[in-house]
């Protein structure tokens, strides 16, 4: 199945994510194996009085023993940044959708102050509006309910309640971990008693629920992808990068571009919507950019 450019920038930041996570977990258990065969000396005088270890000079079973609660609060804010990129997920594909398809607006109840049209009434007004308009509808939703608006929105029915449900449940655990020091709170004890029975106490979050929170956040957004690119992006995305492309790189070669958006977006294009799309840049000289934050993505791109 083709992807957006917003579902292909939140798997890059998923998987850099639990990449990180990993890759420091592994480094702990590598450095406890190592560290097991020297004396309880302090980290200064086993590895030399520089960056890092004279920031750290504390005996080397302490290391080790802290190290646990290290790869806890990693774990943690693995948690947090996965839960955080779906959100954004969810305000991007919906301002990208809004952009193209200015309608689906209608719907929306926001009222807006004369004075802040005015203020951004020059430059790419109607990315401006799209975002502010999209901003306003999801602010302070919770996550079950910005997807169900989403569906709405398209006009698409999909059974992923169960799914919603326990997601839900984990944006409160989010919470605790960016707001109440890690400890339950109330909302949370509310939100999931059977798991979390007390107030105040220590969240406990294990490699199954972070495993765990990745699944369904790819599930979600592949739920909202497939209707969303059948009905209203299409091929517009991966057009879009071949346009960025050849603004940053001046690669106009129909074949290779093809390739490439089709490496990151699994869409197959046609010469002649390729030739479309570089004679418009050419044309007209307008930034993709003003459609899609390519600054948070480029890094990925596969050629």
């Amino acid at each position: 199945m083709a992807h957006s450019l917003s579902y292909y920038k939140f798997i890059r930041f998923s998987e850099e994510e639990i990449r990180t996570y990993w890759g420091l977990s592994t480094m702990r258990e590598f450095g406890e194996r190592y560290l097991s065969q020297l004396e309880n000396r302090s980290i200064v005088e086993l590895g030399g009085s520089t960056q890092p270890f004279t920031y750290i000079d504390i005996p080397k079973n302490d290391l080790v023993k802290y190290s646990k609660g290290w790869i806890e609060h990693a774990r943690e804010n693995a948690i947090l940044n996965i839960i955080t990129a779906l959100e954004v997920y969810f305000y991007d594909i919906l301002s990208r959708v809004s952009f193209l398809h200015p309608d689906i607006l209608s719907q929306s109840e926001k009222q807006w102050k004369t004075a802040e049209i005015v203020k951004n009434i020059n430059g790419n007004f109607k990315k401006w509006f799209v975002e502010e308009a999209v901003s306003k509808t999801i602010r302070n939703r919770q996550h079950k309910d910005i997807v169900k608006f989403i569906f709405r929105t398209i006009k698409w029915d999909s059974k992923i309640d169960d799914k919603l449900e326990l997601w839900n449940k984990f944006t409160y655990v989010r919470n605790c971990i960016a707001h109440n020091s890690r400890k339950t709170t109330r909302d949370l004890c509310n939100e999931w008693p059977e798991r979390y029975p007390h107030i105040g106490t220590s969240l406990k979050i294990t490699n199954g629920d972070l495993m765990q929170v990745v699944r369904l956040s790819q599930q979600i957004a592949k739920s909202i992808e497939m209707p969303v690119m059948k009905d209203y992006i299409k091929d517009s995305d991966a057009l879009l990068l071949c346009r960025e492309i050849f603004v940053r790189e001046g690669i106009d070669e129909i074949s290779q571009l093809k390739q490439i958006a089709y490496n990151n977006l699994s869409q197959k294009l046609t010469n002649v919507s390729i030739q479309q799309a570089i004679a418009y840049q050419k044309r007209t000289n307008e930034q993709p950019l003003e459609e899609f934050d390519f600054d948070s993505i480029y890094q990925y791109l596969t050629r």
